[in-house]
């Protein structure tokens, strides 16, 4: 927005849907990962009932777990086709169940993909950032070999201004409402779903309560 803006020496950048490139990021760019996990069943929520009924473009509606992780001729079949006959069974239920692996599958692949690596990248559970607060940030930062910016601790406690679950006019957020508010969102056919998809792959340590 403005000259200034242009010539910082430091950006943070929101990637959401990096998760099959983020490797590929970090081996073209040296630049420090911050991989947040979340609640799969407060993803999904957030993805199928937040205010924007068409987030994304539609691109999680008639959503096709097949066509994502095998059809994409890129190479991602080399890896997901070990769970080809459960893409096949969750490919038959509905956008919960075949978001709820696409989430579990490209956690795994995330997770085999910077295997090892022990500079540049951390992984920090959202759940612990709410509970625990500003001082797990401050540290996973220290760790990256960044110096943390201590004024803005304050802001940390405010949602995103690109979350949709929170009317802006709001300021201040009950922790347990940051945390659980999917529940109000999912019926008990939609979080029986998501939850019998995690246990397939075996991510249960992700459910959150």
């Amino acid at each position: 927005r403005s000259l200034t803006e242009c010539l910082r020496p430091r950006v943070i950048t929101k990637f959401t849907r990096g998760a099959l490139c983020l490797r590929a990021i970090a081996n073209t760019f040296p630049i420090p990962i911050i991989h947040i996990t979340r609640d799969p069943r407060a993803v999904i929520a957030s993805i199928k009932k937040g205010r924007q009924t068409d987030w994304g473009e539609g691109a999680f509606h008639d959503f096709s777990l097949r066509a994502h992780l095998l059809e994409v001729d890129d190479g991602r079949r080399d890896y997901f086709q070990r769970w080809e006959s459960d893409i096949e069974a969750i490919e038959k239920t509905d956008d919960y169940g075949r978001i709820a692996g696409y989430y579990c599958l490209t956690e795994h692949y995330l997770e085999d993909s910077f295997r090892g690596v022990s500079e540049g990248f951390t992984k920090l559970c959202y759940e612990t950032l709410v509970t625990s607060g500003y001082q797990v940030i401050v540290e996973s930062l220290i760790g990256l070999g960044l110096e943390p910016r201590f004024d803005c601790h304050e802001r940390f406690a405010l949602p995103s201004s690109t979350d949709l679950n929170w009317p802006q006019s709001r300021k201040n957020f009950l922790m347990e409402e940051r945390l659980l508010n999917w529940k109000s969102k999912l019926n008990e056919r939609e979080r029986r779903i998501i939850e019998e998809v995690v246990a397939v792959f075996g991510m249960q340590k992700n459910l959150w309560r």
